[in-house]
This record gives structure tokens, sequence and C-alpha cells, in this order.
């Protein structure tokens, strides 16, 4: 799939991919493009250069494959948005046909669980970039106990917690990370700000393998959020899931919005003006 120019790695079987990351002898640097992510980077050149110089773009969203099925269709946009319905019907009723057509999704939810849990069979240090929640009680209060809580619910762990501010001192966090001997680095700092962590930290942190920027998928493993059930994500409708039980619903809508109508429409928009 690809989007205003942005390619995305094709995935053809989720589990073999997840195994062979740790059999590669290349540094891997991860993104998990949604429809709110390139839509963004369609906007921003900076953060499409982050996104573009990344080796795995990893499809994360159902709404990825409404696109690409307006992308093949070519209809005039105002005709696709009263398709939108019908598009809809048919992400839920011919998932699987969508997958083997267009390859299949990781969410940053299952890459995150997959990089902890090898982690801790290796008793690996993990480096997680999250962001200063000073002004989110619940979170804050969870993020002085997200050490511990990896800990016991991924055996052998190690982990280095970073909390990043506003300002980010980023030499002063690579050394940091360069200390604690990390060879996986998590960035959950957020859209854009997660993908120039990784772009900043990693030209001084040779030892770091595997980057990811994960969204707020580690909120999941602290106890922040419900993870989906699986029938759920097998639907693709993890972000309904979430817009559900997310503490901050009301800024969570925006995003939804962006998903499910404006990408969509940027699509068609974009493939009639090509």
């Amino acid at each position: 799939m690809e989007f205003f120019g942005i390619s995305l790695t094709r995935i053809d079987d989720a589990d073999s991919y997840l195994r062979g990351l740790f059999a590669s002898s290349t540094r891997r640097i991860i993104t998990t493009p949604n429809p709110e992510i390139l839509l963004r980077a369609r906007e921003d050149a900076e953060f499409r250069r982050w996104l573009m110089d990344a080796g795995d773009r990893l499809p994360d969203g159902i709404g990825l494959y409404a696109g690409a099925m307006i992308a093949e269709r070519r209809f005039p946009w105002w005709i696709e948005a009263m398709l939108l319905p019908f598009t809809g019907i048919m992400l839920l009723l011919r998932r699987k046909a969508l997958e083997r057509k267009y390859g299949a999704r990781i969410p940053g939810s299952t890459l995150t669980t997959h990089l902890l849990e090898y982690a801790g069979q290796k008793e690996l240090t993990v480096a997680i970039l999250d962001r200063d929640a000073r002004d989110w009680a619940e979170k804050s209060a969870i993020q002085s106990r997200m050490v511990s809580i990896l800990k016991d619910k991924f055996p052998g762990i190690r982990i280095h917690l970073e909390i990043v501010d506003d300002t980010p001192d980023w030499a002063g966090i690579a050394e940091r990370i360069r200390e604690s001997g990390a060879t996986i680095l998590l960035s959950a700092l957020g859209m854009c700000t997660q993908e120039r962590a990784i772009y900043e930290l990693l030209p001084q942190t040779p030892d770091v393998r595997i980057a990811a920027g994960i969204g707020s998928s580690i909120d999941y493993h602290v106890g922040l959020q419900r993870r989906a059930p699986a029938w759920v994500g097998h639907l693709g409708f993890e972000w309904l899931y979430r817009l559900a039980f997310w503490p901050r619903k009301f800024a969570r809508l925006r995003r939804v919005f962006d998903a499910v109508i404006v990408f969509p429409l940027a699509i068609a928009k974009s493939q009639r003006a090509s």
C-alpha cells in the first residue's frame, strides 16, 4: 500500500515478520503508520522524512484498507463520501480478503508486546521514552511504578525509563541509554515526537539494534488502557474499543474523525489530482 507517496511495508504473515526481527543482522527502525500519521506526514515534510528513513513502515489501522480500496476505485471524492458506509461494511465483511490482497496489519500494541516478551526471554535491556505526564495525574502515578510493573509482567526484562519533557536534552538521554546497555528502544512520545526522538538518538546509541515508535501501546501493559478483546482486534475495530475506554475520550474523538472520514476523502481527492 502507498499513500501520499509513502509506501508501507507489505507483511504477508505477521508472525513470521515478528520472529524475523531478531534474526536480522542490521539495525531495524520501525514506524507504524496509521491514517492519522499519514495525514500529518502529508503536510509535514520533516515528519515525512523521518517516516521514509525507517526501513520498516508497518501498516497500523484498518482504515488503511479503506484508503487502498478508494485509491483503486478512483471515484470523485463526493461519490466516495456517499460510499463511506458501503466501504465500512466491506471492511467488516471482507477483512481476510483485504489482508490477502494488501498485506497484514501489525498494530503497535502487537509489536510492543512481542518486543517486550522477547526482551524478557533473552534478559535484554529495553529503553522506553515516555512523555512527561505531570498534567495527567492518573498516568503520572502509573509512571512512577512503570518499571516494576513491566518487570513483573515480563520476567527477565531490564527497563531503562526516560521521562521526556517539552525541551529534551537528547545528548543526555543518549548518554544514559548507552550506559544502560539497551539494545531495544521504544519511543512512546506520540506521533511525530516519537519519530524525532529516534532520529535524534540512534546516531548516539550504537548498541540499539531495534528502535520503534509505539504511540500509547505501553499504556496497555501498565493498566492505563484496556486491551481490546481478540475478536475485536481481528475485526479491526481496536480504535472503537479504545474510544469507549480511553480516559481522555474527547481528545480521541478528533483522531477517530480523521481516521474514518478525513483520511478516506483525502485519498480520493489525491487520486483525482494525480
